[in-house]
């Protein structure tokens, strides 16, 4: 980031309201025990990377997922995948054969609607295997696609936005975005939708809308919740109603956590042009 741009701490009487806490009361979840699924089924034989398939050697996998997470984070978990060696390897993926008739949204003759796709799971060789092998691969998503209406006007699909003209905004300078459709086919005879002007084929949006320079209140991240033991027990019906974390844990003590905060400036400035 460059100096212009860095965050810097200011006198806190420049930054407007009350300013954030620095202290916050907190939960001491009781321990909570790790609990996994059972392993679902062996998956195909595969290679460990279908991009170098020199090797004759592949690996079978299975997996289980955590049902409950426990205490501390996963790393208190076992295990969730096994592999096991296999011979003739081969690699597995979704074949787009074709996509079907555009069908419009919302059941309308005419208008935006979707393609789907017709897969096939193929291997390696790119021959047709069972649906089951390709169920780890990513199916394709159905296609955007219109049916025009008789007689109505076609137009293109937007550009994307243009980059803005301006990295901030100030007292002369404004950040603005366009971006621009065309006309592909007129309108032919009566009851068709008509073409817009050509104001309609362009739109103007602002961006980078904050000022050059601001001053805000910057909160670090809240610290590990330590024990507090001048907070009676009987408090944690302050926090959330005596419930855990979300709500979902009793909670066995009160702590606090605590953060850094401070009044900031940053000074955005206007980014020069390329020589």
């Amino acid at each position: 980031m460059p100096p212009e741009q860095a965050s810097r701490p200011v006198d806190s009487a420049l930054c407007l309201g009350v300013p954030p806490n620095t202290t916050q009361l907190c939960q001491l979840p009781c321990p909570v025990e790790c609990q996994v699924s059972a392993w679902c089924a062996w998956g195909p034989c595969t290679y460990e990377n279908c991009s170098d398939q020199a090797t004759k050697k592949g690996f079978k996998l299975r997996r289980r997922r955590i049902v409950n997470e426990p205490t501390g984070g996963t790393g208190n978990c076992p295990h969730l995948s096994e592999a096991i060696p296999c011979d003739e390897p081969s690699c597995y993926d979704w074949l787009v054969l074709k996509l079907e008739a555009c069908v419009p949204d919302n059941e309308r003759e005419c208008g935006p609607g979707t393609q789907l796709p017709q897969v096939q799971c193929v291997n390696s060789d790119g021959v047709f295997v069972d649906r089951q092998m390709c169920r780890d691969a990513i199916l394709p998503m159905p296609a955007l696609c219109e049916v025009p209406c008789p007689k109505d006007c076609v137009l293109s699909s937007w550009t994307t936005w243009s980059l803005c003209s301006h990295t901030c905004s100030g007292k002369t300078t404004d950040g603005r975005q366009t971006r621009a459709r065309s006309i592909l086919a007129y309108n032919a005879g009566e009851g068709g939708v008509q073409c817009p002007n050509s104001s309609a084929l362009q739109e103007v949006r602002s961006c980078n809308e904050h000022a050059c320079t601001v001053y805000h209140w910057q909160t670090g991240t809240w610290g590990q919740c330590i024990e507090d033991t001048s907070v009676p027990p009987g408090n944690a019906s302050l926090i959330g109603g005596g419930a855990g974390v979300g709500g979902s844990e009793p909670s066995c003590s009160v702590g606090m956590q605590t953060r850094k905060v401070m009044c900031v400036r940053v000074n955005v400035g206007q980014v020069p042009p390329k020589k």
